[in-house]
């Protein structure tokens, strides 16, 4: 018999400190967890994605920002 074990993941799971979020959302999305926040420091492009793809995982996404950075950064994010 061949087992894969996966893990669960649920709750929420915040992607702080990496660059590329769009590139490692998606284990934790099959991982079952129920909401993921990105930063969006992370090259925008690359956090937009991730941020999609929460979405249309049906999954909470959430923007997060760094004290020093302008909020306006997130504002794109609030409109969903």
């Amino acid at each position: 018999n061949n087992v894969t074990m996966r893990p669960r993941c649920p709750g929420g799971v915040t992607l702080g400190g990496v660059c590329d979020p769009d590139s490692i959302v998606g284990p934790f999305i099959d991982a079952g967890a129920d909401g993921i926040t990105v930063h969006a420091e992370a090259a925008v492009k690359n956090a937009r994605r991730a941020f999609d793809k929460v979405l249309a995982a049906g999954r909470r996404a959430g923007v997060a920002v760094n004290p020093e950075t302008p909020a306006a950064l997130a504002e794109p994010f609030l409109r969903e």
